[in-house]
């Protein structure tokens, strides 16, 4: 809410769907020309002792936490790349 009361663009999108992060970036180049500042907080914790953790919980949380989480990122990263300028916030 702050980022919109601040003049910037609050866009939900889910990490764990490749086609909504392209769909996204499009967008924002679309409207926008470019991308400035790219924050994602994707990202969730598992808390308990690891052996209580079950193998399909452990490998979606390492998928979101780092594989999906950085999609957003190298997506966006060629527009920044020509001008070399841009900046990305990773928040978990």
């Amino acid at each position: 809410q702050d980022l919109v009361r601040a003049g910037g663009q609050a866009i939900q999108t889910d990490v764990t769907k490749e086609q909504q992060i392209v769909a996204t970036v499009k967008r924002i180049l679309q409207e926008q020309g470019r991308i400035d500042v790219l924050v994602n907080n994707a990202g969730f914790d598992i808390a308990g002792p690891a052996e209580e953790v079950s193998l399909a919980d452990g490998r979606r949380q390492f998928d979101v936490n780092f594989f999906w989480a950085r999609t957003p990122h190298t997506r966006g990263a060629p527009t920044h790349a020509p001008k070399r300028q841009g900046n990305h916030c990773q928040y978990q």
